[in-house]
């Protein structure tokens, strides 16, 4: 048979106090007459706002007062700093000529001097003005050498401007030859690099095993030359002792042999 668990403290006052105020709201609505509840009743602050309706806050609106006076004006406030100059404008660009003036009056009419007096003053004149126009010509045929000057040193400097672009270029050409070139130079110096540190790898490898071999044969040749030096030792005895009893007939080793070694 299953069994509940034991109630604890927590779950029995929780319980109790649910029934508390289930009862109480039980009470309220089914003991309490009919519109039973009044401002005695009602505690201060209970009612807020929030709590009334729209229709209930709509009946609490009275008509609109009448509208205050105006307030009086407020006291000026202080004058603010002066603010930074501004920076100078551009100077404006220069205006167009103006109109010519209108011709002014003609002047009295001088006395009246004798033709010979008359004529000297008009060849004067006519000097004065053959010798500013002589001037004017000499100045203007300056200014049209000079502009020639300058047309010629303009279209020289041209010249000079187009010889230095397309030398330029060229430049520019022979520069992109040369990185090719170098960049070629470089990836054959890589591969021939590559190349011979694999071939002393390679030689190093074999040096090593040749190294190795010759070890070997060296120990081998060390066995044998002792084994002949041993030999060596024997016959030289041998053939001491046989030349003794054959009266030197066989042949003895030099004197000043010496044993081989490796």
């Amino acid at each position: 048979m299953r069994r509940f668990p034991r109630p604890t403290y927590s779950s029995i006052v929780a319980t109790v106090a649910l029934f508390i105020a289930l009862g109480g709201a039980a009470y309220a609505a089914t003991s309490l007459p009919r519109n039973s509840v009044g401002s005695v009743q009602l505690k201060a602050g209970a009612v807020t706002p929030e709590k009334l309706s729209a229709s209930a806050e709509k009946s609490l609106e009275g008509e609109r007062g009448p509208r205050g006076a105006t307030g009086a004006t407020g006291a000026v406030g202080a004058t603010g700093a002066t603010g930074a100059a501004g920076p100078t404008g551009a100077t404006g660009a220069t205006g167009s000529t103006g109109p010519a003036g209108s011709t002014g009056a003609q002047g009295a009419t001088g006395a009246q001097g004798s033709a010979a007096e008359l004529e000297v003053e008009l060849e004067e004149l006519i000097a004065t003005q053959t010798k500013e126009i002589e001037e004017l010509t000499a100045s203007v045929t300056h200014l049209t050498n000079v502009d020639a000057a300058l047309e010629g040193s303009i279209s020289g400097v041209q010249g000079t401007v187009s010889t230095v672009r397309g030398e330029l270029t060229d430049l520019e050409g022979e520069i992109d030859g040369a990185l090719g070139q170098l960049s070629t130079i470089r990836d054959e110096v890589e591969g021939v690099q590559t190349d011979v540190s694999s071939h002393v790898s390679e030689l190093e490898g074999s040096l090593e095993t040749l190294g190795t071999k010759v070890t070997e044969h060296c120990g081998h040749l060390s066995e044998v030359i002792t084994h002949a030096n041993e030999l060596t030792g024997g016959v030289s005895e041998l053939t001491d002792a046989l030349g003794e009893d054959l009266g030197g007939f066989l042949p003895k080793l030099p004197e000043d042999s010496q044993p081989v070694s490796c």
